[in-house]
């Protein structure tokens, strides 16, 4: 899990420790990515972030283009990034198993920077205030 990997990079207490994430590896542990990366963001153990999307099955990476299946979990992940500060590095860990693999990754650097964007956007808007608002 992401808290036991966190723990263990405390432990371990050395500023080069920290962990990368894999937001699929999230979802199969029945984790919400944008939480495990505010946790780890916050500390500052966030070192890099795997992006890629699949289905919530136990065991099953999928590989498949960010943010595909789970937009809303993608938005917030970025909105994570942002609050955080990441500095990190970015990968795309997908399987373009069937497609061109060239214009999968271009769609993954599309998709990932329009999120980006429109977290940008959110933020500028007062997202945070809206959420945490007294009903």
């Amino acid at each position: 899990s992401t808290g036991a990997a966190l723990l263990l990079a405390e432990e371990v207490g050395r500023k080069n420790f920290g962990l990368t994430l894999d937001v699929g590896h999230c979802l199969m542990a029945g984790e919400n990515p944008a939480q495990s990366a505010a946790m780890v963001g916050a500390r500052g153990k966030l070192f890099g972030m795997q992006l890629n999307d699949g289905h919530t099955r136990l065991a099953a990476e999928d590989g498949l283009i960010f943010g595909s299946v789970h937009r809303s979990m993608a938005l917030e992940l970025m909105l994570w990034l942002r609050r955080t500060r990441f500095r990190g590095h970015l990968y795309f860990d997908t399987f373009p198993r069937n497609e061109d693999p060239i214009a999968e990754v271009e769609l993954n650097i599309r998709t990932a920077r329009a999120l980006w964007a429109k977290s940008g956007r959110l933020e500028a808007a007062g997202v945070q205030e809206l959420v945490l608002a007294p009903q």
